[in-house]
């Protein structure tokens, strides 16, 4: 039985790159060796770079190149955190190739990492959610009416993975700091209400 190629696509450049990095390594050394031949590509900068060989591979087909070879890949594992693999762009790429990936499609992917857009989506569904307010970098924030909102509040980037730049407010007068740290993430944040339950 023909081996099947994998690429284990880790990385990025953002700053869950280090948490990827160990997720691709944790995928490659659990893959079967017996069937799949695997190859862990590091998304670095604008490029992929296949780890082991530290050679670059063409864009133009995700195809590894090298000592006269061409190595095309059946299946891409993804192991992007945060962009740009949970906002769907990567799937884009890779759906024009017509390379499968694991996970699921680019809308859904893009849909579920906008938080605030994934929350309008599905509000005509009377699903329940957290009270919640999108700002902009650049716009001016209405103070008076984030704080009528009921403590504890998450503040948060609306647009990116982990748990980085998002805070617990417990008392008004942390809200202030709790927003500079998220938009140190990202253009949008949320403020969004405290729902109390198990996790």
């Amino acid at each position: 039985m023909k081996k099947l190629n994998i690429a284990i696509l880790t990385g990025g450049n953002v700053a869950e790159r280090e948490i990827s990095l160990q997720s691709g390594q944790t995928v490659y050394d659990n893959l079967d060796a017996s069937k799949y031949n695997k190859f862990i590509i590091d998304l670095k900068g604008k490029d992929f770079l296949e780890m082991r060989s530290q050679t670059v591979l063409d864009k133009n087909d995700f195809s590894l190149k090298k000592d006269g070879s061409k190595t095309l890949f059946d299946l891409v594992f993804l192991m992007l955190h945060g962009h740009p693999a949970e906002d769907g762009c990567i799937q884009g790429y890779f759906d024009m190739l017509g390379i499968p990936c694991t996970g699921c499609d680019h809308f859904s992917s893009a849909l579920t990492f906008n938080k605030q857009a994934c929350k309008s989506f599905v509000a005509p569904y009377d699903i329940s959610m957290a009270p919640s307010k999108l700002l902009r970098r650049g716009e001016t924030i209405n103070w008076d009416d984030l704080n009528q909102m009921e403590l504890p509040v998450f503040v948060k980037p609306n647009k990116n993975g982990s748990s980085y730049g998002v805070s617990k407010v417990k008392q008004a007068e942390a809200l202030p700091k709790s927003v500079e740290l998220a938009f140190e993430y990202d253009d949008e944040i949320i403020v969004e209400g405290f729902l109390e339950g198990s996790e």
